[in-house]
């Protein structure tokens, strides 16, 4: 590979990356330890991100702000809800038994493809889902 390829890789990554990043982070407080991804994230202030693209599913970015991890989230199907509306600015999570909770769908407002993965039925009365509301966050921080 030359070094020109190189660099019109590294273009077309720089203004795809640009382009899909132009949404407005979102934020969401979250008490409690989930599962997204197949991994542990701890409670605390996230900071939401979507790399959506027209016409591409989306890839969300769960970042805690305590921690300073992150998760990649890719989105599976398409959102029913009209983006940009407020109750589309949200996380929905299901908890089974009360304790053990895992992030089902992301709703950031702007994604054709909002939806992670769809809730399973409640196996037991003690299941429950549980939706946090997210807020526009600042560009600099939450």
């Amino acid at each position: 590979m030359t070094t020109k390829n190189l660099f019109q890789i590294a273009a077309m990554t720089a203004a795809f990356a640009s382009a899909s990043m132009a949404q407005t982070p979102l934020k969401a407080i979250v008490d409690f330890r989930f599962e997204a991804n197949g991994k542990v994230m701890e409670s605390g202030t996230y900071r939401v991100e979507s790399t959506n693209s027209k016409g591409l599913r989306a890839i969300f970015i769960l970042t805690n702000n305590e921690t300073r991890k992150s998760i990649l989230v890719p989105s599976l199907y398409k959102a029913s809800a009209k983006p940009g509306t407020p109750e589309t600015f949200k996380l929905v999570f299901q908890c089974l038994d009360g304790n053990s909770c895992k992030l089902a769908q992301v709703w950031d407002g702007g994604s054709d493809y909002a939806v992670i993965r769809t809730p399973g039925k409640k196996t037991t009365e003690s299941d429950e889902f549980v939706e946090v509301a997210m807020t526009k966050a600042s560009v600099r921080g939450l």
